[in-house]
């Protein structure tokens, strides 16, 4: 038994992938021999700070030893904690960021995403302070957790209609961010996905969103008028907690389960407009103290 399990690590070493890391340019990348691919990594391979790096031209390929490699990746924490990074070019030779690629650039103003990203990973921006506008291109699918986590100068922010999940703390802090339109993609508003957003005066939440999560608009304290179309289900705890300044929501008859505390902290909240004869329906899912709040709205 024992012979047989060390001839079978030594199969696995010899099919292993070759790799080389190596310093092109500005910029550092694992070589993978056997797929052809590179991509940009950190100095040392863990982090390692571009502390010197300005901007940040990725090539579309580099050339070691006479072989061409195609630049199809970031790699984890490539650019992480960089003090100095400004301006990032991504070619879309580029499929691939994985997280934290650029966590911690607190002097990144703009970066460009090629339309061949698919998705946002965990983090991929978090901490980006000084970041005040990003396209995000209409082939991603994902924006996953803490995407643009604590990026405080972002003014705004148009997710596309290729966007099908918005994970939890995605926009989380970023208090200068004064919009927010939402694409017909997006299926659920994870856990404090705009938590502290507190630049945010008005927000629709489109109806094929089904789930608004649990303190998705937390102390979003700016926010006045929610408009919730017709379509959403499920309305999170807490989810609008704190929300000093909201004055209106109109909720839809699609409505199945609004959890308690959903709008605590609302002080200022005037009116909960519902459709017409759909009070009593509303009133069994409200918290109690929100009951004098429920309009009918007569039709038109």
């Amino acid at each position: 038994m024992k012979k047989i399990l060390i001839i079978v690590l030594l199969i696995g070493l010899s099919n292993s992938a070759w790799s080389t890391h190596v310093k092109i340019g500005d910029l550092y990348y694992w070589l993978y021999e056997d797929e052809g691919v590179a991509y940009v990594d950190s100095e040392l391979g863990f982090g390692t700070k571009y502390n010197d790096l300005v901007v940040a031209n990725i090539p579309s390929r580099v050339t070691y030893d006479g072989i061409t490699y195609p630049v199809t990746g970031i790699k984890y924490q490539a650019f992480w904690g960089s003090r100095t990074l400004i301006s990032v070019t991504i070619p879309s030779s580029v499929e691939t960021i994985v997280e934290q690629a650029f966590s911690g650039c607190e002097s990144l103003v703009e970066v460009n995403l090629p339309n061949t990203i698919t998705s946002l990973e965990n983090s991929t921006f978090s901490g980006c302070r000084s970041l005040t506008n990003i396209v995000i291109p209409n082939s991603v699918t994902d924006i996953k957790n803490n995407v643009f986590f604590d990026c405080s100068s972002l003014t705004g922010m148009v997710i596309p209609n290729s966007v099908q999940y918005l994970g939890p703390r995605s926009f989380f802090n970023c208090y200068s961010m004064e919009y927010v339109q939402l694409g017909s993609g997006v299926t659920s508003i994870g856990e404090d996905a705009f938590a502290g957003c507190s630049s945010l005066t008005e927000m629709v939440i489109p109806g094929n969103v089904k789930r608004i999560g649990q303190g998705a608009f937390r102390q979003c304290t700016s926010l006045k008028k929610v408009t919730v179309k017709n379509g959403v289900v499920s309305i999170g705890r807490d989810a609008f907690w704190g929300c000093k300044n909201m004055t209106v929501i109109a909720l839809p008859a699609t409505v199945m389960t609004i959890e308690s505390d959903a709008f605590k902290g609302c002080e200022n909240l005037k009116a909960i407009l519902v459709p017409y004869g759909k009070k009593a329906h509303f009133l069994a899912r409200l918290d109690s103290n929100l009951h004098p709040l429920v309009r009918e709205i007569q039709p038109k």
